[in-house]
C-alpha cells in the first residue's frame, strides 16, 4: 500500500509513477485504492484492447467500493502504431463502464493542458457522494465515434462532459 505523506518529497514521486503501475500493456485491470485516513476505498479499473473484467469483478468493483472510477485508454497506441476503435474493446465491460457511470468524461485533447479540469470533475463528483465515473481518453479523431457510443449506452441521468476542441465547436 502506498502511504507517503503529501509533505515528503517522495510523495510526487510515487504519484508521478503511479499512471505506470496502474495502466495496463493490454486487457482490464482493477485495483482497490484507499485514500489517506481510509475516507473512500476506491474501484481504479484501467481499460487497454482485449480482455475485460469478469462479471463477479465487475460487480465487486461496483459494489464492494464507495467509488468506482473506469478510465478507458482509448489514446495510447497498440504495438503495431495504431490507435485502438471501440470495437477493441472488451464489449460487456466497457457497456458496464458507461451504463453505470453517473459522470462521463470524454478527454479527447492532445496534450495534458485539461489534466486539471478533467481529475478536478472526477474527483468533485466523488466528493459529492457520486459512486461511478468513467472518463475515456481518446483523440479528436475518434471523439466523434467516442461520444455517439457513450450517448447511445449511458444511463439516463448520466452527466457526460467533453474535454478538448470538440467542446469549442
Amino acid at each position: 500500500m502506498l502511504n507517503i505523506h503529501e509533505d515528503n518529497p517522495q510523495h510526487n514521486v510515487a504519484w508521478s509513477l503511479l499512471p505506470a503501475l496502474l495502466i495496463p500493456q493490454n486487457g482490464t485491470s482493477l485495483h482497490t485504492i484507499t485514500a489517506p485516513g481510509g475516507v473512500k476505498v476506491l474501484a481504479n479499473v484501467d481499460m487497454r484492447t482485449g480482455c475485460g473484467l469478469p462479471r463477479r469483478a465487475r460487480r465487486v468493483a461496483s459494489a464492494a467500493h464507495d467509488v468506482c472510477q473506469v478510465f478507458v485508454h482509448a489514446d495510447i497506441r497498440e504495438a503495431d502504431g495504431t490507435l485502438p476503435a471501440i470495437p477493441d474493446f472488451h464489449a460487456p465491460t466497457l457497456l458496464w463502464a458507461v451504463e453505470n457511470a453517473e459522470q462521463i468524461a470524454l478527454w479527447c485533447e492532445r496534450g495534458t493542458s485539461l489534466h486539471p479540469e478533467v481529475s478536478a470533475w472526477i474527483v468533485n463528483a466523488a466528493y459529492q457522494r457520486s459512486r461511478f465515473q468513467t472518463a475515456v481518453n481518446a483523440t479528436p479523431e475518434s471523439a466523434a465515434s467516442w461520444l455517439a457510443y457513450i450517448n447511445r449506452w449511458k444511463g439516463k441521468d448520466a452527466e457526460v462532459r467533453v474535454f478538448g476542441p470538440e467542446a469549442r465547436q
